[in-house]
């Protein structure tokens, strides 16, 4: 397994060049490390560590926030859970008429559960959360 140095002091190489703001929402979004690894032919990290992803952050929370509301990553977090319902997961849930509920599971059981008043408020519980740990500001 990889150390997050050894990526940092790879890319640190390099110089962290600027990414497009469309790979640095997929990177706060999905943290798909195929971001980074097309900057360093011949090194490919395996994730991406918070203190290389900071590196390359630049956009704003608006732009980050639309481009989130494109990702289907909601969607996906409900797929997942889906097809995998005794796994570690999160999933979104409708609450009523505009409400929202954000469920987490570990170990098979019903850990945490978070409610929204509408899906703006969601989006942007998901949005401050991947800021605030992948982005330097």
């Amino acid at each position: 397994m990889q150390q997050a140095k050894e990526i940092y002091l790879e890319h640190e190489k390099i110089g962290f060049p600027k990414i497009s703001e469309q790979d640095q929402a997929n990177m706060l979004i999905w943290h798909s490390p195929e971001i980074i690894n097309k900057l360093t032919p011949g090194f490919n990290a395996e994730f991406i560590p918070p203190e290389v992803a900071k590196k390359y952050i630049s956009i704003s929370k608006e732009t980050l926030r639309e481009h989130f509301k494109g990702s289907g990553y909601i969607e996906r977090l409900n797929e997942n859970h889906k097809l995998f319902p005794k796994q570690d997961s999160q999933w979104v849930e409708k609450n009523g008429v505009s409400g929202y509920q954000l469920k987490v599971q570990e170990r098979g059981g019903l850990v945490h559960i978070e409610f929204f008043d509408s899906y703006e408020e969601l989006i942007d519980y998901f949005v401050t959360s991947k800021f605030k740990t992948f982005s330097r500001y």
